[in-house]
């Protein structure tokens, strides 16, 4: 019995056993895309830079201006969280921080970004919640929590098994 594999750049592989009667058999490996993407974090840095050009009582109920700092901090925290997490979604808040937050079918996160600190919590649905804060800027390993909780990697790369008949 002999095995050859065949694959192409889209990544199809074919392991053909050769038997007396056995159909050949194909597997076609499925890599599912990138979460994450240059344009995404580009898009979140620009929403960092045009809310922290943004005046004090932008909200009309007298809400605090983004600092200097706290965009120095948010821009560091994007650049570690790329590395490992998809780019979030970039909301201001009234108390002059921004938030970095995920929504997925896993569970949702929430990364907190001020002038000095942070506050994050991971709330999978599965499990207890992760709650975390500390210095601003120490936020790096945070986007492998992300990624871990919140957008997990299969335990197996998925197949679909394909058996062709011959001779009938």
């Amino acid at each position: 019995m002999t095995t050859r594999t065949a694959s192409s750049v889209f990544l199809f592989n074919a392991p053909i056993e050769a038997a007396a009667v056995a159909a050949p058999s194909y597997v076609i490996s499925y890599i599912p895309p990138s979460n994450r993407s240059f344009a995404e974090f580009a898009m979140a840095c620009e929403s960092v830079e045009e809310l922290a050009c943004q005046q004090g009582d932008w909200d009309g109920y007298g809400a605090l201006p983004i600092s200097h700092e706290t965009k120095a901090n948010a821009m560091a925290a994007l650049s570690g969280l790329q590395l490992n997490a998809p780019a979030p979604n970039v909301i201001p808040n009234p108390n002059g921080t921004l938030s970095f937050e995920w929504e997925t079918d896993e569970g949702i996160g929430h990364l907190e970004i001020g002038r000095t600190r942070y506050s994050f919590y991971v709330r999978p649905n599965i499990g207890p919640a992760i709650l975390l804060d500390g210095s601003a800027q120490q936020v790096h390993g945070l986007g492998a929590i992300i990624a871990g909780y919140l957008y997990p990697k299969p335990s197996e790369p998925a197949y679909t098994r394909i058996q062709t008949a011959t001779n009938v």
